[in-house]
């Protein structure tokens, strides 16, 4: 089994659809794909789920709203989607915990977007601890945590128009990679030719030479051979 830390993308704690701390780990900037889950997550929903998009997994943990906290809170972690559940939620649970440590609720609810981008070094730490790459160490009182774990597909629980606009920004995304690569292979066409005329330059001048060198060997450098 591969580390956690390996396999993770992007981690966020949010209040409702304020992204209060987060960390792209892969600078995949998966920003608009986070907010659009964010929004479909109920203020008062107390969940654990898994989103499945493309090669990517959105693992997430939601408690309910209080009056402290309004719109709820949400730790979130995406991963590639061969990285499991267990080690993430593992890893969220422990995100939960240390942050509600460091911030009571009043400073959570006061919270503004990335406000709380301290706690975004001890996000990274416990990601990279490489404490979940054996779950099958864990005890199995925390693997009891992470049961029943709701799994979805992105596709189902967004809107049409929230659908095109993540195809639309990866179309887009494709096209940008697509033109980088054609100007990567025209410069490259372009430095190949450069070296041909060079080398052919250079293999004329080394002829002419041979030559010269030949007839003078025989008729004298004064060319007179009559």
């Amino acid at each position: 089994m591969t580390d956690l830390k390996d396999d993770v993308i992007y981690a966020a704690v949010a209040h409702g659809k304020t992204i209060l701390c987060q960390h792209d780990f892969a600078k995949r900037d998966p920003k608009e794909l986070v907010e659009l889950v964010l929004a479909k997550i109920a203020p008062g929903e107390s969940k654990k789920a898994s989103l499945m998009y493309q090669d990517l997994a959105i693992h997430y943990i939601s408690s309910p709203a209080t009056s402290e906290t309004p719109e709820g809170v949400t730790f979130l972690l995406i991963t590639k989607e061969s990285c499991g559940r267990k080690a993430p939620f593992l890893c969220l649970l422990d995100l939960e915990k240390q942050f509600n440590q460091k911030y009571t609720p009043q400073e959570i609810g006061a919270a503004t977007k990335d406000s709380l981008n301290k706690f975004e070094g001890e996000m990274v730490t416990l990601v990279n601890s490489g404490k979940y790459e054996d779950v099958a160490k864990v005890a199995q009182s925390e693997i009891n945590k992470v049961r029943d774990i709701m799994v979805e597909n992105v596709e189902q629980i967004l809107e049409r128009g929230e659908r095109i606009s993540l195809l639309v920004n990866r179309t887009d995304e494709m096209t940008n990679n697509a033109v980088a690569f054609r100007k990567r292979s025209t410069q490259a066409k372009r430095n190949m030719w450069w070296k041909n005329v060079k080398m052919s330059a250079l293999l004329g001048t080394g002829v002419a030479g041979l030559i010269y060198v030949a007839i003078g060997s025989v008729c004298g450098f004064g060319f007179q051979c009559v």
